[in-house]
């Protein structure tokens, strides 16, 4: 099987990033263990219910004053994979820097198809709004940052007509977009090994695939590609970039040095890094200097 250039054993290989970094456990393990400390010394709300399935649910870790800004979190995982709290270890830096730091979990495959996954990420996004202000949060700051298959669902989640769901919800709900390490043409993925949980369908793609689509509204967009990544990360980036390029005047393109699909993370949760610094100016959230 082929998809455009690629074959099957190259689609396989270039979508394998646990095969492509060999000590990913060694860095999961890093990243639970940071994020426990993070639990210890900072204030969070732990399993939010914003839906009826189980792992509808958010955790907060709140600024310390009233009325700050937020990022919502969408974690990776190939839809299929990983949880919320592994990534607690992101919050502190934000934290300490006045904003909102809101982890959002959703259904995975196979439990979960991609369409049933998409509504789960527009239920999430439609109760944060609806009930930021009982978190003291500033509901019309809201910034996502998603990784890997959380990349895919949050630039999806621009091209949803919230006005059509709810009057109440507004479509310039999200203020700004850090995509980091993302699959935005889910062709290839169809095409490679992560189908066989996936089991992703021709209309799926089509109706699911952020490049096949056209934003709602011109927030601002930072992709982000780590320089290590597969081929097909940084394929998926700039074919991506170059789609949506018409549509939003404020859409940045980065290639992050010396990081793998995973070690990108890290430099999230870092402050003075080069991502964390990228992604802060491109929301507008603070001064790096």
């Amino acid at each position: 099987m082929q998809y455009q250039q690629y074959t099957q054993q190259s689609l396989d290989r270039d979508y394998n990033n646990r095969q492509t970094v060999k000590n990913f456990e060694q860095i999961l393990a890093s990243w639970q263990d940071t994020s426990k400390r993070a639990r210890q010394f900072y204030i969070h709300f732990d399993d939010i219910k914003y839906g009826l399935s189980n792992r509808e649910s958010i955790d907060i870790f709140p600024a310390k004053h009233a009325n700050q800004p937020a990022i919502l979190f969408i974690h990776g995982g190939y839809w299929q994979s990983m949880d919320k709290k592994f990534f607690h270890f992101l919050a502190p830096m934000w934290v300490d820097r006045g904003v909102n730091f809101i982890f959002i979990n959703y259904p995975l495959a196979p439990h979960a198809s991609i369409t049933e996954i998409t509504n789960s990420i527009q239920r999430a996004l439609h109760w944060i709004y609806q009930h930021a202000a009982d978190y003291q949060i500033n509901r019309d700051q809201l910034y996502l940052v998603g990784h890997s298959a959380g990349a895919h669902l949050a630039s999806y989640l621009l091209t949803v007509d919230w006005q059509q769901l709810s009057p109440k919800i507004p479509n310039n709900l999200i203020k700004g977009i850090a995509a980091l390490s993302g699959i935005y043409n889910l062709g290839p993925i169809q095409n490679c090994f992560v189908n066989r949980v996936l089991k992703l369908t021709d209309v799926e793609v089509s109706q699911f695939s952020p490049i096949r689509l056209v934003p709602m509204v011109q927030p601002s967009l930072l992709l982000a590609v780590g320089e290590q990544e597969a081929i097909g990360f940084h394929d998926q980036q700039q074919a991506f970039g170059e789609s949506w390029q018409r549509y939003l005047p404020y859409l940045k393109q980065i290639q992050v040095k010396g990081v793998n699909h995973y070690t990108m993370l890290d430099q999230l949760g870092e402050a003075g890094s080069p991502l964390f610094s990228k992604v802060s100016q491109q929301f507008g959230l603070f001064s790096t200097g």
